[in-house]
């Protein structure tokens, strides 16, 4: 077991800003699940994938800051800085996130409505000259015959 008090300390500091990007990660889940209604099945998925991504973020900074030890100021440091997130900017990414999700909802909205409008328009064109072309269609083959 090796001790460096320095290498400590900057792993620390290391595990503070990823506890807070942690946690920053979940307000993004936090304000898709609020601003799109999610079943209980797309939470389950998103808690999963949540809990798969701390996961490797935890395992890749133990493996790469401390050589795979567990060592429990890492995970005392993403804790610590997870609350820290949580306490004082939590409230402000919620907020800017939710209503990026809404404003990307309201987008798409307006894109389908605007597909919508034009097909429904080319599809009435179509259908008013349906007749004519069918007549059309009808001479070209009363000639060919």
């Amino acid at each position: 077991m090796r001790i460096n008090s320095n290498a400590d300390l900057i792993t620390f500091l290391i595990s503070l800003l990823v506890g807070f990007s942690v946690s920053v990660i979940y307000d993004v889940f936090k304000s898709f699940r609020k601003a799109f209604k999610c079943s209980v099945i797309s939470i389950v998925f998103q808690d999963i994938l949540f809990s798969v991504i701390f996961a490797i973020t935890t395992y890749t900074l133990l493996f790469i800051r401390v050589y795979g030890e567990i060592r429990w100021f890492v995970l005392f440091g993403e804790l610590i800085g997870a609350i820290i997130e949580r306490k004082t900017l939590s409230k402000y990414f919620n907020k800017f996130f939710y209503k990026l999700f809404r404003a990307f909802y309201k987008f798409f909205i307006l894109i389908r409505l605007i597909i919508r409008r034009i097909s429904s328009l080319i599809l009435s064109i179509l259908n008013n000259y349906k007749d004519k072309f069918a007549k059309i269609s009808c001479m070209i083959k009363k000639k060919s015959v």
